[in-house]
């Protein structure tokens, strides 16, 4: 799908029009400066403004001529813009470039032929503007007879929040043009190079991109979509994966200045959105963060003669877009504080359930990986690497030593092993069989081990049965399946999924007695699909994907996600595959724990296996440092057997092996990090290059030093390559 095309969509999608010219960082932008644009006085910042609404925190203030809005933090007196002020940009450019810094939304349209058009509102110059007046805020109707389209942005302010809101209802799109792409609030909070700032974007676990001291030579800007890749490309997958993407599962962003800060929270259409994150130089010597809302999208249409031709959908995605800049000030004006809003937010809205309890201990997970077929020429052979029984002497030696508190989960357990998808009951007869899988649940029941089966049920390979290519699988608005070079990989159909999951798969996995199921994929991807037996947008697969969870832990009583997107956190019990860092970008100055701030004492997760990386002793203090689970994916027979399958990544898996080192993490855990477990992280900060110190709610502090000599912080000294925990009272844990 991807050959020789570059994506409509990604050329739209920049802040300004490529056509414009790029402006260079000026020569004399530096910290002498700065001194210059906090002359402004206050006056000729607020020239032209109205104030419109206020609450405790905040002021709003319109500006009726170019429909621009400045936000006063009554806190400090600080004054955050839609536009760039002239005396604090303080360089020569185009009129064309001045009305996009000054736009409050930048949107793209298509006449679905050969037309694609950028605008904004400023150089639409018959453009029609009416304002109205909404509790606390304006609505403001725009409508554009160039291109005979229209919308309203509802724009309002909540304690120390600013709200943005465009109704689906109020889309029109009267004419041969339609709504690609409407970005909003593109230069809210544009910074230039010599501030004390950064950005915070969702890349993995959370990334900063400092302002001061930077020097882009090729400036640029990146896309983060929210919970994954947007197109359903299966080249692009691959490409993703071996790149090392990761995904931005967070619907949030900020900025900060100096003292005062701001959270970006996409909380409608997030499905629909990305981050748009622009490099000082890109188009304009500031850095910027804005969401970008996607109304349509692109894909390619193959003729009856193969050739590929580049479509614009003309189905538009209708619903609700909105965003909401939360304002920190002081010590919370940095990403802990970002994190900490973020989680009271979550918490306000039922975005997240708080499952770990007061005096929970911490457990060990353990990943089992049971059976694969590994394929040859003539006939495939079924590699057996951990049956049920032997399932029970693994577990028993954990007993044995002491690791009284396990979350297991069990991998390729299914009729044909892991990754036969969709083929999955009954279990496999080598392993055990049912009555096998049974024993181990009632095992697992009398030693109070927490026992889930792991499957999959986004994916299909061809070469596998129990699914249609015409009515099972996701579909292109050509009405054409998606799949890969080769025919053979395919994305189930969401509705249809769920149907035979509730109907065929829940009621028989139930009789196994195991306590829930741990879903791949489901806190990783979402996707639409143009099916006409099941047609679904992105935010009807998020929905899905929850109603599973939801009908498992009904059933089975548990649910496990793997990653951590949003919307699974009102639902899941357990979290793995959370990232520790981001897509190692050139332009990350720091990688940040942001995602584990949000979820740390609310919800168990886990990271990378112990006895799969590199240099256990380094993971073992990210573990400390992010608040991990201590994890390790094991097996029964010797990890050789699985050289010519398509699982190769456990090089080292030998329970015997492992079963002391993972037991002696167990125990040093729960004897060290056990009284913040519960709790929430409140703050992580960097010291200097090798130290970070991690506070929890109740007071206690965890130092990480990754440095080969001792470090002193706080009046406390680290020693190289360790940590050290401080309880609420002082005392070294």
């Amino acid at each position: 799908m991807k050959k020789g095309i570059i994506s409509i969509l990604v050329l739209l999608c920049l802040f300004i029009s490529s056509s414009f010219p790029v402006i260079a960082e000026p020569q004399d932008d530096t910290a002498d400066d700065a001194p210059a644009v906090h002359a402004i006085s206050y006056e000729n910042k607020m020239q032209g403004y109205k104030k419109v609404a206020e609450t405790k925190e905040l002021i709003l203030y319109y500006n009726y001529d170019d429909s621009s809005i400045k936000i006063e933090d009554r806190r400090t007196g600080f004054i955050w813009t839609s536009s760039v002020d002239e005396d604090y940009y303080n360089d020569k450019i185009t009129p064309v470039l001045s009305n996009s810094m000054n736009s409050l939304f930048i949107f793209n349209v298509t006449d679905f032929a050969k037309d694609y058009s950028q605008c904004n509102v400023m150089d639409q110059e018959n453009r029609e503007v009416n304002v109205t007046e909404i509790e606390n805020g304006l609505a403001v109707n725009f409508y554009f007879p160039t291109y005979e389209v229209g919308w309203t942005v509802r724009i309002w302010l909540e304690d120390d929040a600013l709200r943005l809101l465009i109704p689906a209802e109020s889309i029109r799109e009267d004419g041969k043009y339609g709504l690609i792409t409407l970005t909003l609030l593109p230069f809210f909070g544009a910074s230039k190079n010599y501030e004390d700032g950064y950005i915070f974007y969702p890349d993995g676990s959370g990334a900063l991109l400092h302002f001061k001291g930077r020097d882009h030579a090729v400036p640029r800007q990146y896309r983060f979509d929210i919970y994954g890749e947007d197109r359903v490309d299966f080249e692009v997958f691959e490409e993703n994966e071996i790149l090392g993407q990761q995904t931005a599962m967070l619907p949030v962003f900020g900025l900060k200045r100096g003292e005062n800060a701001f959270l970006g929270i996409v909380d409608e259409g997030e499905h629909d959105a990305y981050i748009n994150l622009s490099l000082s130089g890109f188009m304009a010597s500031v850095n910027r963060i804005a969401t970008i809302f996607r109304y349509r999208r692109d894909f390619v249409y193959t003729t009856s003669d193969y050739q590929e031709i580049e479509v614009m959908d003309k189905k538009i995605v209708l619903t609700d877009r909105g965003v909401q800049y939360k304002f920190l000030v002081d010590e919370d004006a940095n990403y802990s504080g970002m994190a900490n809003a973020y989680r009271e937010y979550l918490t306000k809205t039922n975005g997240i359930r708080k499952i770990i309890r007061e005096g929970d201990s911490i457990p060990l997970k353990l990943d089992l990986f049971m059976g694969i077929k590994e394929r040859r020429l003539l006939f495939d052979k079924y590699i057996v690497m951990t049956t049920f029984r032997q399932s029970e002497t693994i577990l028993s030696a954990f007993l044995d030593k002491g690791v009284d508190n396990m979350f297991v989960n069990l991998l390729g357990w299914t009729k044909r092993g892991y990754g036969a998808y969709p083929t999955q009951l009954p279990a496999h007869r080598k392993l055990g069989g049912a009555r096998g899988l049974r024993k181990l649940a009632e095992f697992a029941e009398e030693n109070k081990i927490r026992l889930l089966l792991q499957d999959n049920f986004t994916d299909a390979n061809g070469k596998n049965k129990g699914f249609s290519k015409r009515m099972d699988v996701v579909h292109s608005p050509a009405n054409a399946a998606i799949t890969d070079f080769d025919r053979e990989e395919f994305l189930l159909n969401p509705l249809r999924a769920y149907n035979r999951f509730t109907a065929a798969y829940l009621p028989k996995v139930a009789k196994y007695g195991a306590d829930g199921i741990t879903f791949e994929n489901f806190g990783r991807q979402i996707y639409y699909d143009s099916n006409k037996y099941g047609p679904v947008n992105r935010g009807d697969t998020a929905e899905y994907w929850k109603k599973f969870m939801e009908e498992s832990k009904n059933t089975l009583g548990y649910a496990a996600s793997d990653g951590g997107n949003a919307y699974v956190l009102p639902i899941a019990d357990q979290l793995y595959n959370i990232p520790m860092g981001g897509s190692n970008y050139l332009f990350t100055d720091e990688t940040i724990p942001f995602y584990q701030m949000v979820v740390h004492g609310m919800i168990p997760y886990s990271s990378g296996a112990g006895n799969l990386f590199y240099d256990f002793d380094m993971q073992k203090l990210k573990w400390v440092e992010y608040g991990c689970l201590p994890y390790f994916k094991l097996t029964h027979e010797n990890s050789n057997l699985l050289k010519y399958t398509d699982y190769n990544e456990l090089f080292s898996s030998q329970y015997e092996d492992w079963v002391d080192v993972a037991a002696d993490i167990y125990k040093e855990f729960n004897e060290r990090l056990g009284d913040v477990w519960s709790q929430t992280m409140t703050e992580h900060k960097k010291l200097n290059d090798n130290l970070y110190r991690i506070t929890y709610e109740n007071g206690a502090r965890v130092y990480v030093n990754y440095g080969e000599e001792t470090a002193e912080a706080d009046g406390y000294e680290i020693d190289s390559l360790n940590y050290l925990v401080v309880d609420e009272g002082g005392n070294v844990r």
